[in-house]
């Protein structure tokens, strides 16, 4: 395989971001170094925090929000707007959320959720939505229940595989392993390491 120089971004982590390292070189070319690189649809920032990807979210979103009052507006039925946020909106909310759930703040988890219950006043504004409980009505999760139920199952598959489990924990005990391969796998298993740990990742 051929690494284009010219298309390759290099990304500081933790202490490194203070002092860091002479420039790498690929071929006689500078690779570049970045603070946000967009990976696979994820902005992953040098901090490790998710501002820009909650911004994006929220973006994709509104567009989404957009259509849906259109289709409100058209005289669409209530199932079909509910299919319609489920199937195009919601999934914005959850995309790759296994990698990001956990770390977001309580503000940017509050603003996720703040999308969906405006998904909702769009789909029902034709009735009082301080009355009745508008995710009982569409029969939904709360977007944070939905990403945690998605976390925990992407988390139960990665242990039910032993080659994922050692390569996610290596320092894990092959006797743990071992028991993580069923496909009930039931364990939690979970690895100490330092927080702001230096690293370069290299794209």
């Amino acid at each position: 395989m051929n690494i284009n120089g010219k298309k390759t971004k290099e990304m500081l982590i933790g202490q490194l971001r203070r002092n860091a390292p002479p420039s790498l070189m690929l071929d006689g070319t500078e690779i570049n170094p970045v603070t946000v690189f967009k990976l696979l649809g994820i902005h992953i920032s040098d901090n490790l925090k998710w501002a820009q990807q909650v911004n994006m979210l929220a973006s994709k979103v509104a567009s989404g929000l957009y259509f849906l009052k259109q289709l409100k507006r058209s005289g669409a039925p209530t199932e079909d707007l509910v299919c319609f946020y489920t199937l195009v909106i919601r999934t914005e909310l959850e995309y790759a959320c296994p990698l990001w759930h956990s770390s977001l703040t309580t503000g940017q988890s509050d603003m996720l959720e703040s999308l969906q219950k405006r998904a909702l006043r769009i789909i029902y504004s034709d009735m009082d939505y301080h009355r009745p409980n508008l995710l009982f009505l569409a029969e939904l999760e709360t977007v944070y229940s939905r990403r945690e139920h998605l976390t925990q199952r992407f988390t139960a598959r990665c242990y039910a595989s032993a080659v994922l489990a050692m390569a996610l924990c290596p320092s894990v005990c092959p006797s743990v392993t071992s028991r993580c391969s069923t496909k009930t796998a039931k364990h939690r298993i979970t690895q100490t390491t330092p927080h702001d740990s230096p690293g370069t990742l290299v794209f």
